[in-house]
């Protein structure tokens, strides 16, 4: 879940793995040619983990599926903090159409939540 006081910085990130439906290792793109490669974790749902169930090879697949139909892979990506993990905390959008989310498209697939913002 992203903290809800948290500062948001835009970047275009592509992807390098799919770890779980959730979960990935991207490249993002910092300016003047930097990149960075960080594990980023979707802020605002929880899919299965890829090895605990069948439901969670489903949503790495999916995951999958998304990032390859982006152009040259890559997605925009809204950072909003990171977990306990030291994952950076983002939303994943379709760079041409910034309404078209990961998250959004794996919803739509039944296999994994939504998660609620705690008070």
């Amino acid at each position: 879940m992203c903290p809800k006081h948290s500062k948001s910085e835009t970047y275009q990130a592509q992807i390098v793995r799919v770890i779980d439906g959730d979960t990935y290792i991207v490249d993002v793109r910092l300016g003047l040619g930097v990149t960075k490669r960080e594990r980023l974790r979707l802020c605002n749902i929880n899919c299965p983990e890829r090895n605990a169930h069948i439901d969670g090879k489903r949503a790495a697949e999916r995951a999958a599926k998304w990032w390859a139909q982006q152009p040259d892979r890559t997605a925009t990506i809204t950072t909003c903090g990171r977990d306990g993990y030291g994952r950076l905390l983002a939303t994943v959008a379709n760079t041409y159409n910034p309404r078209v989310t990961l998250e959004q498209y794996l919803l739509a697939g039944g296999i994994c939540d939504p998660k609620t913002q705690e008070p």
